[in-house]
């Protein structure tokens, strides 16, 4: 739909009328609130087109005019100097298929992603493994990449730090892009000796104090094992491929900093040898969702012996565990 606007006029009165426009434009469209993608387009007095998306919703035709507002005030209106407002105006929503906090669109997301927490290890992994890599998605800078190792089709990006974080992106990963098997590759501090640096574990059950599962799915019980056949496929393709591994119970954590430094008392009973702080939101997804789903770790740190990987070796270090579950994708 288009509609003009005042030819002239000062940057305050421009911005209101613009705002009305808009406004009346998105009611017209959608009624009283939308929801979903949309697509503002304006010719500007260059004849430059600017384009806003606002994804989300449901929102208020003023709550969308100041999103797109403040992507164009700087553009066209200034509080001193007259400008013409530009004359076409539309608004129509767009047939995008993407989740809230994920963007690339639906068939971009492998049946089978790696998940490391840190964005810039999700590149890194892309860029050095992955045939043709695309960046599906980049939304709040946690990016996602799909491309080919050795035939097979990989999507691999960021969850970020902790069970709310990774709770939210395997959760759409799982529903809105029907992703099958997730893989989270990280770091773990070792609470025992019994532990080196550099040791590759794979997680039997993820115990924690966390609430997650219990206000998201109902799931009882401080300890969540692993999801489906991706934790014996990973054992399988270490032994064959010769990389030592090994299995245990770990504490996923919703505190990173304490007063105290004892192990805490549901490690303890649950006879966790290293510390994280996401499996546990990731296999309480998967079990309620019936997907599968196993977490791959390189200890980082040594707790008792304050041992830690340093900035140089962190590189080199988590490539073995980079390569086993590229290797495990593929026998899934």
């Amino acid at each position: 739909m288009n509609g003009g606007l005042p030819g002239e006029l000062t940057g305050l009165t421009a911005a209101k009328s613009m705002g009305n426009r808009i406004s009346k434009l998105l009611n017209q469209v959608a009624g009283k609130r939308v929801s979903g993608i949309y697509q503002v387009r304006i010719r500007g007095l260059t004849g430059k087109k600017y384009i806003s998306k606002l994804n989300g919703g449901p929102h208020s035709p003023t709550s969308i005019f100041y999103s797109i507002f403040s992507n164009f005030s700087s553009s066209f209106f200034n509080p001193i100097n007259r400008y013409s407002v530009p004359k076409n105006l539309s608004c129509r929503q767009e047939p995008l298929h993407m989740s809230i906090h994920i963007s690339a669109q639906k068939g971009s997301i492998a049946k089978t992603v790696l998940l490391p927490g840190d964005p810039l290890r999700a590149k890194y992994i892309a860029e050095h493994f992955l045939q043709s890599p695309q960046l599906v998605s980049q939304t709040r800078n946690a990016f996602y990449y799909t491309g080919i190792y050795k035939g097979k089709t990989i999507t691999v990006g960021a969850s970020g730090m902790g069970c709310p974080s990774i709770g939210i992106y395997s959760y759409e990963l799982f529903t809105e892009y029907e992703a099958e098997t997730i893989i989270r590759i990280g770091t773990c501090g070792a609470y025992t000796t019994e532990l080196q640096l550099f040791d590759l574990v794979n997680v039997d059950q993820a115990c924690s104090e966390s609430g997650f599962a219990q206000y998201a799915w109902g799931i009882e019980g401080t300890a969540i094992p692993h999801q489906g056949k991706a934790f014996t496929i990973l054992n399988e393709t270490a032994q064959s491929t010769g990389h030592p591994l090994k299995t245990c119970n770990i504490h996923s954590s919703d505190i990173f900093y304490r007063k105290t430094l004892d192990i805490p008392e549901v490690a303890v009973i649950n006879h966790c040898l290293a510390v994280e702080m996401e499996a546990f939101a990731l296999f309480a997804n998967a079990q309620h969702l019936g997907k599968t789903a196993a977490t791959l770790l390189t200890v980082s740190d040594v707790i008792p012996t304050h041992e830690r990987i340093s900035a140089d070796q962190r590189e080199k270090s988590l490539l073995p565990m980079m390569e086993l579950a590229l290797e495990a994708s593929l026998k899934l």
